[in-house]
């Protein structure tokens, strides 16, 4: 029997499981649980419920994607801020948070 190399990631699709909410704010980082409340309602992340039980889940898969999402954003903005100064002016109105 051989072990696997420890240098090669393991797979996501072999080791996936659901954490809860309040995991998921701490690997994300975030100091509360409603953060990522916020991404479920907002359609960022989705969130699943166990069966008879109401308590909301999120596979590690989707955290993980996010997370390199983010990474890849923040690259290709710092990438973009070098070449251009940007000036986007803000809207008149409600914050985000509480936009539809």
């Amino acid at each position: 029997m051989t072990l696997p190399d420890a240098t090669e990631p393991p797979q996501l699709d072999e080791l996936d499981r659901y954490v809860k909410v309040t995991e998921a704010a701490r690997i994300l980082g975030y100091c509360h649980s409603l953060s990522v409340e916020h991404l479920i309602s907002r359609k960022v992340l989705k969130c699943y419920h166990m069966p008879d039980n109401n308590i909301k889940r999120i596979l590690l898969s989707d955290l993980h994607l996010l997370m390199i999402k983010k990474t890849e954003d923040a690259d290709s903005e710092k990438n973009s801020s070098n070449n251009e100064v940007k000036k986007t002016k803000r809207k008149r109105g409600r914050p985000p948070k509480f936009a539809n």
